[in-house]
């Protein structure tokens, strides 16, 4: 709650006689209705006896005061007349500020009883008076008619109106503390506000002293607004250094000042550009960046640095270089750059300290970053092909390889080795957490075991990894690969169905044998050897010795290395039917055609 005076002034015997004014909001309870509230005196006794309110929410009160110390601003009268004097007053509409106060009465005793105001503004006064030498001008009655028999008569005064600025400066006085000669410390502020209703012009803003300010005021303040006026302290010697910041304006009171203060110390100091780096993530086994700390010795003596260390000793993730050398002369700088190159994963941490002659010693910078390292996890680390025909390719096997390292996987090359090919969405680099697919398949170019490899050479620690391949290679092609022959009923044979056999290869192949077993029975047009690119047909036949499912197998033997080959056979016995007639003959009687 603002008040322009929060405490009453106490009279010679410990009384408190002041007049008080006060605001209330009418829409409001409690104490929460209280607007603002105010003394209004010094240490005599003084009363209000009337109030007015302009248009902007100024008071203007008039009353009686006895204290030689009533408070006064522009006032026409600024010494009490004697005995009892008249006051008037105007206060802003915050009550945080008086824009106008003075005495009014002579030499006797005087009150004020009542104030009113115009539409202009302009503030009339009444109340009595015994003073034969009461202040008047422009009168209609130009003496007291009734004070020399100890009688008061009425007056009347009309004051134009009183609008003016009021210039208060906050904070009163500025401590800058210890800087060292030569340097700017961090720059403070101080708030210029016009309290009053006029506007605050004002002629010039100016330091004393080892201080500058800049400010945002222009040439003047208007009403109920403020500016800000930024000081700096540069001291130019050692020890304790006094100046002032003078506002001129059209205030009462002008020049308006605040008392500046700090204290020059002479040595050398040392400012860092940064107290903190920060890596963030790097790939294990790799250099960071570069990043520098300047060091400006901003005092007026040279700093001698005896040693730079870092904490803990021993560590290996961090380190440096730098232009400093022994010493840095006053106002000069130099230059520490650091790098990170983690050996291993995890958060990594140090502390930079350099041990001098400046305060503070040592300075310290503190290293931050992490050491982050892909990882390589694979679906399978081998895939084995089922048997393939020389010339042909298999259907795909897939690997999913997946990152699950913290750092970035980035692949330099992909390649699959043998008779395999391979595919895959891995571009050049997963991320962590990441996923992709490759796929390979095996086209043999031979017969026999076939052997190849996926390589997939990267940054994670190990360097490459790699997919064992291995499959086996046939010149001889038997199609299809398995027969089904459905039911056939127990103890006889079923259509024949046919096996092709082929040689893909470039030399001949010698049949040694082919054989059935089971309930299978077959037949061929196949000779003793099969030459490069023919192909006969086996004639393979079911016939079930009991119901139910039957299997058996079809085998080739060769001499190729995939030898033998085998045909898969299935079927199922089923039992015939049986059935019986109830009678064996029937016998109609005689009817006519067409009935």
């Amino acid at each position: 709650m603002p008040s322009w005076q929060t405490a009453c002034k106490l009279d010679s015997l410990g009384n408190c006689a002041n007049a008080f004014i006060a605001k209330l909001n009418p829409t409001a309870f409690g104490a929460a209705s209280l607007v603002y509230a105010t003394f209004l005196g010094g240490s005599g006794s003084d009363q209000a006896s009337g109030a007015a309110v302009d248009a902007a929410g100024n008071v203007f009160v008039t009353g009686v005061a006895t204290s030689a110390d009533f408070p006064l601003a522009n006032a026409l009268q600024t010494t009490p007349g004697g005995g009892l004097d008249a006051f008037v007053t105007k206060l802003n509409a915050t009550g945080s500020a008086i824009i106008f106060s003075s005495y009014l009465g002579g030499s006797s005793d005087d009150q004020g009883a009542g104030i009113a105001l115009d539409r202009g503004g302009n503030a009339y006064l009444t109340g009595s008076t015994l003073s034969g030498n009461f202040p008047t001008s422009n009168s209609v009655q130009g003496s007291c008619s009734s004070c020399a028999t100890g009688s008061a008569d009425v007056f009347v005064v009309e004051l134009s109106s009183l609008r003016l600025p009021v210039a208060s400066l906050a904070p009163a006085t500025l401590n800058f503390g210890s800087v060292n000669v030569g340097a700017s410390n961090s720059a403070a502020t101080v708030t210029l506000a016009n309290l009053g209703d006029a506007p605050l012009s004002l002629g010039g803003v100016a330091t004393t002293g080892d201080f500058s300010q800049t400010n945002s005021c222009g040439s003047s303040v208007a009403p109920a607004a403020s500016c800000t006026l930024t000081v700096t302290f540069s001291p130019t010697a050692s020890g304790t250094r006094t100046g002032t910041l003078i506002v001129t304006d059209n205030a009462q009171g002008s020049p308006h000042t605040v008392n500046l203060t700090g204290t020059g110390v002479s040595g050398a100091w040392v400012q860092l550009s940064s107290t903190a780096l920060s890596f963030g993530n790097q790939l294990v086994g790799t250099t960071s960046s570069p990043q520098t700390v300047t060091l400006t010795n901003t005092g007026n003596l040279t700093l001698t640095i005896s040693k730079l260390s870092f904490t803990p000793t021993g560590q290996i993730s961090f380190s440096q270089t730098n232009t400093c050398g022994g010493t840095v002369a006053a106002g000069a700088s130099c230059g520490v750059t650091f790098i990170f190159t983690p050996a291993a994963t995890g958060a990594k941490s140090a502390i930079v300290s350099m041990t001098d002659n400046a305060p503070g010693s040592p300075q310290t910078v503190s290293l931050t970053g992490a050491g982050v390292a892909p990882i390589v996890s694979l679906g399978a680390a081998k895939l084995t092909f089922n048997t393939q025909v020389v010339g042909t390719t298999s259907a795909a096997k897939a690997v999913t390889l997946t990152n699950t390292g913290t750092g970035t996987l980035l692949i330099s090359s992909l390649t699959a080795s043998g008779d395999y090919a391979q595919v895959n969405n891995c571009g050049t680099s997963v991320s962590p957490g990441g996923s992709c697919a490759i796929s390979v398949t095996f086209s043999p170019t031979a017969s026999g075991t076939r052997s190849g490899s996926v390589t997939i050479n990267d940054n994670a620690l190990t360097k490459s990894q790699v997919i064992t391949l291995t499959g086996t290679g046939t010149a001889v092609a038997v199609a299809p690969s398995s027969l089904r022959f459905g039911a056939q009923i127990v103890g006889t044979a079923s259509l024949p169905q046919t096996v092709t056999l082929s040689n893909a290869g470039t030399t001949a192949v010698a049949l040694n044998s082919i054989t059935t077993s089971g309930d299978f029975t077959k037949a061929n047009n196949c000779a003793s050897s099969l030459a490069p690119g023919s192909s006969c047909a086996i004639s393979v036949a079911f016939t079930p010795t009991a119901a139910g499912g039957r299997s058996g197998s079809l085998a080739i033997s060769d001499s190729d290395p995939s030898s033998p080959q085998i045909v898969t056979l299935a079927g199922t016995g089923v039992v015939a039917p049986s059935y019986a007639l109830s009678t064996s003959s029937l016998s109609f009687p005689v009817r006519v055609v067409g009935t």
